[in-house]
């Protein structure tokens, strides 16, 4: 294709047409020329800016930063470094504008781009992760979010103190990643994946510090729903279950040398059984069905049990507290006093029954013969 000059018309046109600010400005440091964008963005008509110096027209605020912008010598002219100053609106508002150009002959010509879009997004979006950094710090648990590549993205410093790493040294690690214990590989990354199909679950985990000490972890895992990417980022939260773990061996320890079992029934019929302690060398017991505690209950009181726990269920009464029988392997019969209430939601609502078995098989006995129980 043959090169072809534009004609002076062709120039003007592209000149006033560009939607970019043109001006240039004069050995004497003011304003000689400019084109019909400085009207269109902001406002200023030709005859208000011609023979003013550019100063005029910045906030006063980005005048000695202005100032200040450094050149690059480019043979027999030198290239203004680009920078982003606010300019004024003749209406009193400001414009962000991103400045480029070159001094020639003692003139400057300059190209001025409205970005005040971008850098309106882009101080929401420093707003927004402020604002979510804040969010995180604040909690008490530990974050971790895992990217869809299984990149950790982010944690809060509350993980990082829990595990004994920096923030700096969890983010952008690959699994195994160093809180999982090698014990615990398989298992904490079965349930990761499972988070990043879209399975919420909580489960306790054992994690390890950097020290290699281990502590127990309650870790909620779940996809994040802001995702869009076909395979969604996963969000943990962790909570040191130390405090929890200790609490509970003490309960479990109480219940044993009290003889006594706790359990909570909910309308499914799934039963949490913290600790069978009438029977030490049976392990605890967290999800068994409701049939699996009345039949631990003798045939002939299972009927009025049942009822009990129904009542308190339905409402028509709080609790209950009646003497069962039981059975039992080793001896002929067994007794438990068994204690219940109701369970109410936050609405005040009833959504279970929780209550205790404690055996009382000596009293009843010591009752039977006529002694004293103690």
């Amino acid at each position: 294709m043959d090169h072809v000059e534009p004609t002076t018309d062709e120039l003007r046109l592209f000149w006033d047409r560009a939607g970019v600010l043109f001006c240039i400005v004069g050995p004497d440091r003011r304003i000689a020329c400019v084109n019909q964008a400085w009207t269109d963005l902001l406002g200023w008509r030709e005859d208000q800016l011609l023979g003013h110096v550019p100063e005029e027209f910045l906030h006063p605020d980005d005048v000695p930063a202005t100032r200040r912008v450094g050149f690059t010598d480019m043979g027999d002219e030198q290239r203004m470094l680009e920078h982003q100053t606010r300019a004024r609106h003749a209406d009193g508002s400001v414009r962000w504008i991103q400045w480029s150009g070159h001094l020639r002959d003692g003139q400057w010509f300059g190209v001025g781009r409205d970005i005040t879009a971008m850098h309106s997004a882009q101080r929401a979006l420093q707003h927004s992760e402020r604002r979510s950094r804040a969010t995180l710090e604040a909690l008490r648990e530990g974050l971790v979010i895992v990217a869809p590549d299984r990149r950790i993205a982010e944690v809060n410093d509350r993980f990082a103190e829990m595990t004994g790493w920096s923030v700096r040294d969890l983010i952008g690690r690959h699994p195994p990643y160093p809180w999982w214990p090698p014990e615990e590989y398989e298992r904490a990354d079965a349930l990761l994946r499972a988070a990043a199909r879209g399975e919420h679950g909580s489960r306790e985990l054992t994690f390890m510090r950097r020290d290699g000490s281990r502590f127990p972890a309650l870790v909620d895992e779940a996809p994040l729903v802001e995702s869009t990417d076909a395979r969604p980022s996963t969000l943990s939260v962790v909570r040191d279950a130390t405090e929890l773990t200790d609490a509970r061996d003490r309960l479990r320890e109480a219940h044993q040398v009290a003889r006594l079992s706790s359990w909570e029934w909910y309308d499914d019929d799934r039963v949490v059984i913290h600790y069978d302690g009438m029977r030490p060398e049976t392990p605890p017991r967290y999800e068994v069905t409701g049939a699996q505690v009345l039949e631990a209950i003798a045939p002939d009181d299972r009927a009025l049990a049942r009822g009990l726990r129904d009542e308190v269920s339905a409402g028509t009464r709080e609790e209950f507290h009646v003497d069962l029988r039981v059975i039992s392997a080793t001896i002929d019969v067994a007794w438990v006093e068994w204690r219940g209430q109701a369970i109410r939601g936050p609405d005040g609502s009833i959504v279970g029954v929780r209550g205790t078995a404690q055996d009382i098989t000596a009293r009843k006995r010591a009752e039977s013969a006529g002694l004293p129980a103690n």
